[in-house]
């Protein structure tokens, strides 16, 4: 009998409508899941919050809960519905894998509940490779980079003799060779995908990801330009590839260093994806706030405060106040002074080789407004240089919808195919 005592409503995927079961019928796992989503897409993080233990609440706090929300809806778009939920273990517990769909793709998530509440709560998304990548169209083997050894993978094209070779040259932090984030692999669908349209591509593990380095040696040239010239180098002895047309692609600092591989090596041309313009400490104050205002546009007194000091704490390095050793922003100094240090765009603007900038245009941690501007107006007149701005594109050159946020990085895509092809066919013509 409907509205029965004893009957409670759970929301669908939609948020919608609801299902109903009577105290007879075990509430399950999957219908919790459900619940859990429904408080979500409807904005009710608190009450989705609560579904949580309390171990869990304080991992995942309410605004925690409501950007990971966000990021999946940038990454995918618009939530449509839970399609399917499948018994799955969850970190050895028993869970569900609930798929949900959004208007762009779809995403995975793994939840687990005891009698009562969620106990486990991950993200379940893998990559996988890109529809453009065609596995048959080239071969893979290992290689070692410079005095340090480091691991590196060389995707070659089937048959190949004498093809344009790249290397790609990481952004910043401990990054391994595919530029893993998450699920997502930058660096891997880059090679795979200019390794399918006749490119050569070496990719490597970075320094800081392989071994220890002390603070203080912990600089651009050390960590980056030093092993990035060695692959440069590296690359040459490839057989299949011509030594005269070797190319840097750089992202993000890896980008901001490419002028100055330009200058240490003999490649004949480089590619900048993501490349600040602006100081690094301009940078990152800005993604901090950014981070802090993406959801309401609005930052607290004690976001306000913490930004103040940040912006303090940059100026004593410029002042060469802080020893090189200490930590800035979980960074030693020695690295902010070393990035400081270089003027990336007078750099670019004594090359006469050519450059391609390329720039998303959801980008929050290089800004299309601030950086890439700024490269055209420092540029625009260099014949040697060209633009190309992909409105769609996050940081991680995958497209999505609305402001970027780092929760977007947790769910997976791939870099955008048009990126791909129109690379490839600028290195083509270099």
């Amino acid at each position: 009998m409907l509205g029965a005592v004893g009957t409670t409503l759970l929301p669908v995927v939609s948020g919608c409508s609801a299902i109903e079961t009577t105290d007879e019928q075990a509430v399950t796992t999957a219908d919790k899941a459900r619940v859990f989503i429904g408080n979500m897409d409807a904005g009710e993080f608190n009450k989705a919050h609560e579904h949580l233990t309390s171990k869990l609440q304080q991992r995942f706090t309410v605004d925690l809960l409501e950007k990971l929300w966000a990021g999946l809806e940038a990454q995918h778009g618009a939530y449509n519905q839970v399609t399917e939920t499948e018994p799955t273990p969850i970190d050895d517990v028993d869970g569900v894998s609930v798929t949900i769909e959004c208007a762009d793709g779809t995403a995975q998530l793994g939840i687990a509940t005891d009698d009562q509440t969620i106990v486990k709560f991950d993200n379940l998304a893998d990559y996988s490779p890109p529809s453009y990548a065609n596995q048959s169209a080239f071969t893979e083997h290992a290689v070692e980079v410079g005095p340090q050894s480091l691991p590196g993978t060389v995707s070659v094209p089937s048959d190949a003799d004498s093809v344009p070779g790249v290397v790609l040259v990481h952004g910043s932090g401990s990054v391994d060779r595919d530029a893993t984030l998450g699920p997502n692999k930058v660096f891997k669908d880059l090679a795979w995908g200019l390794a399918s349209r006749g490119i050569a591509v070496l990719r490597y593990d970075k320094r800081t990801f392989t071994q220890d380095v002390p603070p203080a040696d912990k600089t651009l040239e050390t960590v980056t330009v030093t092993d990035a010239v060695a692959a440069v180098n590296r690359l040459a002895d490839v057989p299949a590839v011509d030594p005269q047309r070797r190319i840097v692609v750089g992202h993000s600092l890896g980008a901001m260093a490419t002028p100055r591989l330009l200058n240490r090596t003999d490649a004949i041309a480089g590619v900048m994806l993501a490349a600040h313009a602006r100081p690094i400490t301009d940078v990152v104050v800005d993604q901090v706030r950014h981070g802090r205002s993406v959801i309401d546009g609005t930052l607290t007194s004690q976001d306000k405060q913490e930004i103040k000091q940040l912006e303090q704490t940059f100026q004593q390095v410029k002042n060469g106040d802080i020893p090189d050793e200490q930590d800035v922003f979980d960074t030693p100094a020695a690295w902010w002074k070393s990035l400081l240090s270089y003027d990336q765009v007078a750099t670019a603007r004594e090359l006469s080789v050519p450059l391609w900038i390329g720039q998303g245009g959801r980008d929050y941690q290089v800004s299309s407004e601030k950086d890439f501007q700024q490269w055209q107006t420092a540029l625009s007149g260099e014949s040697n240089v060209t633009f190309s701005l992909y409105e769609q594109l996050s940081h991680l050159l995958s497209p999505g919808r609305g402001p970027s946020l780092w929760a977007e990085y947790e769910y997976h895509d791939n870099v955008l195919a048009k990126l791909v092809t129109d690379l490839a066919s600028w290195i083509s013509m270099v």
